[in-house]
């Protein structure tokens, strides 16, 4: 069965070591200067029993013109990036495109089992960000949805919001018990 995974907001760090690797590791918030050290991720699992992985990354076409900053959360929102023996592997890294290649490979029948999406710059920082980033989303899923994958395919979308959009606990009441 095909399954298709979509980070489509940042997780941190820490959330998106465990989502590729559960790496135990504690990087804190930052990556190591020489890069994450992880071994034992689930594109190594997938290498080992030789089922098709790929990683489509948001404007990865443009990474040689992110700015420091956008390469440092880049890096700390998209772990695959920091780990050295995935970026640096010919091999490895062949399965890295920019998001782009998403849409032609579906029309091309070259997805893979395993597909996993991440977006750099469809941020929910405010209410137009949130609406553009939930319209990039819908039009992945929908392309999904129309091509021949879509009956075996599995959704999982996954974000980190920016804490006014949504909250998974109750608001605290104020002293007047509101």
């Amino acid at each position: 069965a095909q399954r298709f995974f979509s980070s489509s907001m940042s997780s941190g760090l820490v959330n998106g070591l465990h989502a590729i690797g559960a790496d135990p590791t504690d990087y804190g918030k930052q990556v190591p200067q020489n890069g994450s050290d992880i071994s034992g991720t689930i594109f190594d699992e997938l290498e080992k029993n030789m089922i098709p992985w790929k990683i489509y990354i948001e404007d990865y076409d443009q990474i040689d013109n992110w700015s420091n900053t956008e390469r440092e959360r880049s890096l700390t929102d998209i772990p695959i990036l920091s780990i050295n023996r995935f970026t640096k592997n010919e091999s490895l890294a062949s399965n890295i495109e920019d998001l782009k290649n998403f849409y032609s490979d579906i029309r091309d029948n070259k997805v893979p089992a395993v597909t996993y999406i991440y977006l750099t710059k469809s941020k929910v920082e405010n209410l137009n960000k949130a609406i553009e980033s939930q319209e990039l989303v819908t039009s992945l899923v929908y392309s999904l949805m129309k091509s021949n994958y879509w009956k075996e395919s599995a959704v999982i979308i996954t974000f980190n919001e920016s804490g006014g959009w949504y909250d998974h606990v109750k608001p605290p009441r104020d002293d007047d018990g509101q």
